[in-house]
C-alpha cells in the first residue's frame, strides 16, 4: 500500500494517473497547500522540501522498511521501476524515457510557472513564443500527440 500525500496540482495528478495506469494500491492524503498544510512537522518528515506529492510506500520492492520519496519525478522513476511498466528495460528506450521524463519536469512545469506568475511583465507575444518553443519541441520528437 501507498500513502500519497497529494493535492489536486498538475504534479499531483501526474503520480494519481500513474497509480491507477499502474494498478497499484494507494491511499490519498490530503495536503491543502492553500492552508499552509505543507509545513507541518508531520509532512516535513516525509517531504523535507514542503512540497507536494509525495509518498510512503509501505512495501518497496524486494521488500523492507517503507521508504518515503517526494519530487514527482523522483516518484514516477520509482514507480516504474518498482512495477516494471513505462520504463524499458533497454539502455537506449530507458535513458529515453528518463530524459522526456526530466524535460518534461523542468521544462513544461516551469514554463507554466513562470508565464502564469509573470503574465503583467510579458506580453501575449512573448507567452506565446515560450509555449511554442516547447511544444515545437515535444512534436518534432515524435512525443505529443495531434492533441498536444
Amino acid at each position: 500500500m501507498i500513502d500519497l500525500y497529494y493535492w489536486t496540482t498538475p504534479n499531483g495528478h501526474k503520480i494519481t494517473m500513474f497509480l491507477e495506469e499502474a494498478g497499484l494500491e494507494y491511499k490519498i492524503f490530503p495536503i491543502n497547500i492553500g492552508k499552509g498544510d505543507q509545513f507541518k512537522p508531520e509532512f516535513l518528515a516525509i517531504a523535507p522540501n514542503n512540497r507536494i506529492p509525495a509518498m510512503v510506500d509501505h512495501e518497496p520492492k524486494g521488500g523492507g522498511k517503507p521508504i518515503s520519496i517526494f519530487e514527482s519525478g523522483a516518484m514516477l522513476l520509482y514507480l516504474a521501476e518498482k512495477t516494471g511498466k513505462f520504463l524499458p528495460a533497454d539502455i537506449y528506450g530507458r535513458y529515453d524515457a528518463i530524459q522526456w521524463t526530466f524535460w518534461q519536469r523542468i521544462s513544461t512545469s516551469r514554463l507554466r510557472y513562470s508565464i502564469n506568475s509573470r503574465a503583467r511583465t510579458f506580453s501575449l507575444r512573448q507567452m506565446n513564443e515560450r509555449y511554442e518553443k516547447a511544444y515545437t519541441i515535444h512534436l518534432g520528437f515524435g512525443v505529443c500527440s495531434d492533441l498536444c
